[in-house]
């Protein structure tokens, strides 16, 4: 790269606190595309559907941080103390959609912030597990219609089953 580790040090304090700033970011990210106030008359299935595919695209763009990010958070407690903020911002919003999901008919019943954290772990994981080198499909980019196409299924379907009327 030509740069100086001392021009690094001049500007970041460490390399984590370089990974701190960027999870700062990816976090803002996610607060305006993914986890956003539901507009007024809005379907929360098709919100759903949207928040999926906005997820996907943004944790695909952050890749690398977010994976940084989260395995510092196994080791160090300012990182695990942010990464539990991120995940706690994305499973109250979800856990709001599926609220009003409920108040139309939809997923009667369910615990609506389990099925949150139930849901908001199965999209992490997947990401990360279909971006990884050595994840379930090594020799595969899974394109961005596709893998929307696939995880915004499995919300919905998760979330927009009713009681059938008898």
């Amino acid at each position: 790269m030509g740069r100086s580790s001392g021009a690094f040090y001049r500007h970041y304090e460490s390399k984590e606190a370089l990974l701190h700033e960027l999870l700062g970011e990816f976090k803002q990210r996610l607060t305006l595309e993914v986890t956003k106030p539901m507009q007024a008359n809005e379907d929360p299935i098709q919100n759903l559907l949207q928040r999926t595919g906005a997820f996907w695209r943004v944790y695909r763009e952050n890749w690398p941080i977010v994976t940084a990010a989260f395995q510092l958070s196994m080791r160090d407690e300012g990182f695990a103390t942010a990464w539990q903020s991120a995940r706690q911002q994305g499973i109250r919003a979800m856990a709001s959609v599926i609220r009003q999901a409920q108040a139309l008919g939809h997923a009667p019943g369910m615990d609506a912030d389990l099925a949150a954290s139930a849901l908001c772990s199965m999209l992490e994981f997947t990401c990360y597990n279909w971006m990884a080198t050595r994840g379930d499909f090594p020799n595969r980019d899974i394109d961005d219609a596709t893998a929307i196409e696939v995880l915004s299924q499995l919300v919905v379907h998760a979330i927009g089953w009713r009681t059938s009327l008898k």
